[in-house]
């Protein structure tokens, strides 16, 4: 999942990790100064999250993560 920062100069950054643990080039960083845009970001990044966990799960655990 993504997180949000807020960094000192009122910036708004996005980080985004992924794949093994301990590694710090598995990651996405994305930086705004719109506080809108940097949650459409992370949105965008959690629904496609979402999206590739339930195509790589099997169809219970779908109909159980379904609302």
């Amino acid at each position: 999942m993504a997180q949000m920062y807020k960094e000192k100069n009122g910036s708004i950054r996005v980080r985004y990790r992924f794949g093994p643990k301990g590694k710090k080039s598995n990651q996405i960083k994305k930086q705004f100064r719109d506080k809108a845009k940097a949650k459409e970001f992370k949105s965008d990044i959690d629904q496609v999250e979402r999206a590739t966990a339930n195509a790589s799960a099997s169809p219970t655990d779908v109909k159980r993560w379904a609302p």
